[in-house]
């Protein structure tokens, strides 16, 4: 495989789904109405547990992108996901006053923050990284730290020998 078609695969994982699913979260926030259940508050609740999930989602998304396809470590790469996310939903909320029958709400970005925060925060919380930084280059450094103990230590032993078998 030559490298530009790697790059091209590369791209394809990575970023496709999190153009696809913007895509979807689009379309929705396209429909002049949404289908509502007859109780108010079911209705209530499922939409607001909407913005959250699709905006979950979406960080989930964005933060594979980031981390896999540019190597990005966790946190700058949860930064960069988060920040997108809320840039998005903004933008969306935006979308929607332009949209027939639909209204733009600063609460529902504040919504979709929280969806995108929860599911960040998830990442976080299975990548290690609040026990101590584990990021590849924090591992690499503490391994060649380790390396130059046990190197440091091998060249004393070979000193001792050499100052015993000279006394000796």
């Amino acid at each position: 495989m030559t490298r530009s078609s790697s790059l091209v695969t590369r791209y394809l994982r990575y970023w496709l789904p999190v153009l696809l699913w913007m895509g979807v979260i689009f379309v929705a926030s396209s429909r002049p109405s949404l289908p509502c259940h007859p109780n108010d508050t079911v209705d209530l609740v499922a939409k607001k547990a909407g913005h959250l999930s699709e905006y979950g989602a979406l960080a989930f998304l964005l933060w594979r992108a980031i981390s896999k396809e540019r190597g990005w470590p966790v946190l700058p790469s949860l930064g960069g996901a988060f920040f997108l996310s809320l840039l998005y939903a903004a933008s969306d909320e935006f979308h929607q006053t332009l949209v027939p029958g639909r209204d733009g709400v600063l609460a529902d970005v504040g919504l979709d923050a929280v969806g995108a925060f929860l599911a960040l925060g998830l990442i976080w919380w299975f990548s290690g990284e609040q026990d101590g930084d584990l990021s590849k280059e924090s591992l690499l450094l503490n391994d060649d730290a380790l390396q130059l103990d046990e190197l440091q230590d091998s060249l004393q032993g070979d000193d001792d020998l050499q100052a015993r078998g000279r006394l000796g």
